[in-house]
Formats: structure tokens, sequence, C-alpha cells
């Protein structure tokens, strides 16, 4: 064996990582629940914990689970008072709000300059003045603004078993007696308004391949009572992990007139875990500007 193909099996054990960014929005037990474009999903939580409501944080995907892994940007520790309730004041900090609680001894008072500890999610105190921002730069045309590895996850995802026929699992899975799909809402027609797309990749997390899968678009915004109606199948030359969309695929979910995904076969039989138990499962990761 050469020294690259050494080096190649090496590298396919490494996880795969992505970085991403969220709003936290609470905690349900000990799972933070994020906010990754439209779509709410929970993730466990490391370094920082927890997070304040609203709080930029920086999201890791590392073999398909999600990890919270502390704030996304600096954490300004001078805000303003907004609304001066107790034991918990919302105060604004960069132009967001959070509630935050108030140390013993500190009478909020609307407008007041105050400290944060953003450790504890607690302030501090009023101070005496607040440093003055300096003003955004002059100049310079704003151009179109790049963006890469947006993400947007599905909302359910099923499966039609045509034998039944009847919804019969949350798994998608894909033969010639199944069809399975994932279902969006509006959230890829919003993401994707006004962007002009480089790249754009679906996740799917197989269980089990046999055969050639194919990949089809369909209309539907979630589960409807019937079959899917599938259209523009095209064969997939891989159909696990990150997989590239098929040419007008992207475009087709830009514009509306698709919302959504299917799969299916007609040579195996192929199973792929669904929403429930893989978060990422039927996630689309888009590159591009805006």
């Amino acid at each position: 064996m050469s020294t690259a193909q050494v080096l190649a099996q090496i590298a396919a054990t490494i996880p795969q990582v992505q970085s991403y960014t969220a709003t936290f929005v609470r905690m349900s037990g000990a799972l933070a629940l994020v906010t990754i474009g439209t779509n709410t999903v929970p993730a466990r939580c490391s370094g920082f914990y927890p997070p304040a409501v609203g709080m930029t944080v920086q999201v890791l995907v590392q073999d398909g689970q999600l990890l919270v892994v502390g704030p996304a940007v600096p954490l300004n520790p001078v805000g303003k008072i907004k609304a001066a309730q107790t034991p918990k004041a919302t105060v604004t900090v960069d132009g967001v709000d959070y509630l935050l609680g108030v140390r013993v001894g500190y009478t909020p008072a609307v407008g007041d300059d105050v400290e944060i500890n953003w450790a504890t999610g607690i302030i501090q105190g009023k101070i005496a003045g607040a440093p003055t921002p300096e003003p955004p730069p002059t100049g310079g045309g704003g151009g179109p603004v790049q963006f890469a590895g947006m993400l947007v996850q599905a909302g359910a995802s099923g499966n039609w078993w045509t034998s039944g026929p009847s919804w019969n699992s949350t798994d998608p899975w894909a033969s010639t007696n199944n069809v399975g799909a994932w279902f969006y809402g509006a959230a890829l027609r919003n993401a994707l308004a006004g962007a002009s797309l480089t790249s754009a990749e679906i996740y799917l997390p197989a269980q089990a391949l046999q055969g050639t899968v194919s990949l089809g678009l369909h209309p539907h915004p979630s589960q409807p009572g019937g079959a899917p109606a599938g259209s523009a199948y095209t064969a997939l030359g891989s159909a696990s992990g990150w997989v590239p969309l098929p040419p007008g695929f992207p475009e087709a979910l830009q514009a509306g007139t698709a919302l959504g995904v299917t799969v299916r076969s007609t040579n195996g039989f192929n199973k792929f875990s669904g929403v429930p138990h893989t978060p990422l499962s039927g996630a689309m990761r888009f590159s591009g500007s805006r």
C-alpha cells in the first residue's frame, strides 16, 4: 500500500467537523435549543453553560452531533438597562436585548450603563460612563456579502410505503416499494431568497445502501395525506454524508417550485436515518453571496 493510500485511510477515520453560528433560545433539560437559519434544534453544551437567551453562539457539528462551544463573537461587558424589573432586568448590548439577573444591592433604572459578567449572566451594577463607540468607516460601496455553509434543516421526514399504501416510518427509505421524503415548510425558499449560489449539498445519513439511489423534488411543505408527488429524479453517485444537489435542484428550491426532496430506488433497498434520530438528516448546506 502506498503512502498516499495510507494517508487517505487515516484521513477517512477523522470525524468530519463543521462550524455554524446560531442563536441560543433556552435550555431544555441538559440540552441547549439553538436556532440555525430558520430551524430550532437541540445541542449539547461544552465550555460555556448556559448561554444567555438571544446570545449568538458557535455550534460545531461532529459526526452528525451538534455541540454548543461558546459565544460566536466577543461579548461586550457593557450594556444599557432597557426595562428595570427585578430580579432580572432587560439590558441592551450592541443592539440585542438580554434578560439577565441583577446583583443584590443594585436597583436598576432605565438608561443606566451597566457592567455585565457573561460567565454568570449577572448585571454587576451601574458604571459612571460607557465607552463611546467609534463611528464606522465611511466610503467603500457595499457589494454582495459572501456566505459559506449556510445550513437549512428539515423539519420532518417520513417513508411512504407504496404497498400499504401509508406513511409507516420517520426514517426515509428508497426501494421499489418505498419512497422517502424530507419536509422543510417554507424554510428553503425563505433562506435562499435573493441569494446567488455557488454550491448546494444535502446530508444523507445512510444506514444501509444497496443499488442506485435517485433524489427527486416534491412540492409539499409538510407530509401530505397520500404519496409524495416526486419529480425530476436524478441518480446520485454517492448517497451517504454530504452529497451535492443535482443540477437544477437549488434553483427550483430557491424559486419555490419545489419545497423538499424525496429518495427512491428501482434496483435496491436503502435506509436513511430520519430527523427524529439525526437532527441533520436531510439538512442542506449552501454557499454563495447575497
